[in-house]
């Protein structure tokens, strides 16, 4: 759809309603259904925007989740490599107390 033009000036697609509004009246060369057609579609501009809020609420749960998750499995990767070694010292620190003082 084109911008309308009145005499020199060009409206965007939502300027013929503000016109309409402010002067009670359409412009010469534009239509009513040029008017409903433009309305529609902002309208429907505001759907998508709708849309995408809602797609970016949704991606910003799942990015929590996300990491919520990366940091679960670091903990237990962390757990995976040095709990054996952990374990180990513990028995031989353990093995020197009740050796030596006990």
């Amino acid at each position: 759809m084109e911008p309308f033009r009145i005499g020199v000036q060009t409206l965007s697609y939502i300027q013929p309603a503000v016109w309409i509004i402010e002067c009670g009246e359409l412009p010469e060369n534009v239509s009513s259904d040029e008017v409903t057609s433009a309305i529609q579609e902002v309208l429907g501009r505001g759907e998508r925007l709708d849309s995408v809020m809602q797609k970016s609420s949704n991606l910003r749960m799942a990015s929590g989740k996300y990491a919520k998750n990366a940091k679960y499995l670091n903990t237990q990767a962390l757990l995976r490599k040095y709990g054996p070694l952990v374990f180990a010292l513990m028995l031989v620190v353990g093995g020197f107390y009740l050796r030596f003082f006990r």
